[in-house]
């Protein structure tokens, strides 16, 4: 699997003594993570994690900041967006007794890891993933700004026609 920020940790690596990791996205990484993530461009992404391994379960924390590039849905004008967001992620090791398929799965249980690794950048791109707006507005972006198409601009046989006849006249 291509993972477009990966910043592998070997799970042996982790002890229950707390390991502060700081990872950011190169230059040559943001393209293909801004195209994963469907936004314009990514200026920027950094992220300050804390990994520790407590009674068989692997704790990560920390924050990140992103610079993201979107296009407004009203203006449809690229802007820029800083997106900021909290991780809180358990991990558990896959037990070789265990098939990952039947395991139960409720809020309270850690996600099983498969492997001998934790990537701390794939987490990082799925937690940014959860924050970006998907309908990002320019805070200068003003709806009542738009032309509105005027009776006359709208060609009768589209199929939504029949609803310009129903909004209200300026």
């Amino acid at each position: 699997m291509l993972v477009e920020f990966s910043r592998p940790i070997p799970l042996a690596e982790i002890t229950r003594h707390q390991r502060q990791y700081r990872i950011a996205v190169t230059e040559q990484e943001a393209p293909q993570v801004a195209a994963r993530l469907g936004v314009d461009e990514l200026r920027s992404l950094t992220a300050d994690l804390v990994v520790a391994k407590r009674r068989g379960v692997i704790e990560v924390g920390g924050q990140f900041t992103a610079e993201v590039v979107q296009l407004c849905v009203v203006s449809l004008e690229p802007f820029a967006a800083v997106v900021t967001g909290e991780i809180d992620e358990v991990f558990a090791e896959a037990d070789a007794d265990r098939n990952l398929d039947e395991v139960a799965v409720d809020l309270d249980t850690p996600e099983p890891l498969d492997g001998d690794e934790l990537d701390l950048g794939e987490l990082v791109i799925q937690c940014l993933s959860l924050e970006i707006d998907p309908h990002p507005r320019a805070p200068d972006a003003n709806i009542e700004d738009l032309d509105a198409p005027t009776d006359d601009r709208i060609d009768p046989s589209h199929p939504f026609a029949g609803l310009a006849k129903l909004q209200p006249k300026p």
